[in-house]
């Protein structure tokens, strides 16, 4: 069986009215991978957040990723989260 342990920490705070900020740090390594598989990984993902209306968050989030297999990685994200219904 091949899976992942993660250990994750992350903190996040209101900034300005409809604003909130985070960042998090997260550890990852395989569990029961095969030699030469067994490679941590690191993320470090700050993050804003902007409440535009009620039901409407937008959210902003760099992700830096490190491993030794490929060196360094870099993905942002755009997220948009709308609810529906009574809320």
């Amino acid at each position: 069986t091949f899976g992942d342990l993660a250990v994750a920490l992350a903190a996040t705070g209101s900034v300005a009215q409809d604003w909130t900020a985070g960042l998090r740090r997260e550890r990852a390594a395989p569990v029961g991978a095969s030699p030469g598989q067994d490679e941590a990984r690191t993320r470090l993902s700050p993050l804003l957040s902007w409440r535009a209306a009620e039901g409407l968050l937008v959210r902003l989030q760099y992700d830096h990723d490190r491993a030794d297999s490929f060196g360094t990685e870099d993905s942002v994200w755009l997220t948009v989260q709308w609810t529906l219904g009574k809320h």
